[in-house]
């Protein structure tokens, strides 16, 4: 390959990265606007986390969730998130996905969490419904929870 070929083909790949880079950008935007009454949702779970309003939380999801987990083992689950991490101050928003299937919307969103005794990634899985949406999933990994 040419020297001028092969400076061709580098501004190629520059130019097509930069497109990909702002497409990419859009693309976030785009899921981050359609998600944003879930994402304030995340911030009222949070906030009922910290003032240990754990019934309130498990009584506020989706029966899909309160079916398939018992209300003594989540409430166990928040409490614990609650102790050992402590209390919430911050999280980013790492990823945002809808997707529809035979049992509805769901809007699945992960976080980057900063608590005061630690981090954590978050995920949470909204049932998105005509009234509002309900939390239908959540997980949590932190290696403060398993010390």
């Amino acid at each position: 390959m040419s020297v001028r070929a092969a400076e061709r083909a580098i501004r190629l790949a520059a130019a097509l990265g930069v497109v990909l880079v702002v497409a990419g950008c859009g693309v976030k935007e785009a899921i981050s606007a359609d998600s944003q009454p879930e994402q304030s949702l995340v911030n009222r779970f949070h906030s009922e986390l910290d003032q240990q309003h754990y019934a309130a939380i498990y009584a506020d999801c989706d029966p899909i969730l309160r079916q398939n987990v018992p209300e003594a083992r989540y409430l166990r689950l928040l409490s614990t998130v609650h102790r050992k991490l402590g209390t919430f101050r911050s999280a980013e928003l790492r990823s945002a996905l809808t997707s529809v299937n035979p049992k509805g919307t769901f809007v699945t969103l992960e976080y980057s969490s900063k608590f005061s005794r630690g981090t954590a990634i978050e995920g949470f899985a909204w049932h998105r419904l005509t009234g509002g949406s309900k939390l239908a999933g959540y997980r949590i990994n932190s290696d403060e929870l398993i010390r």
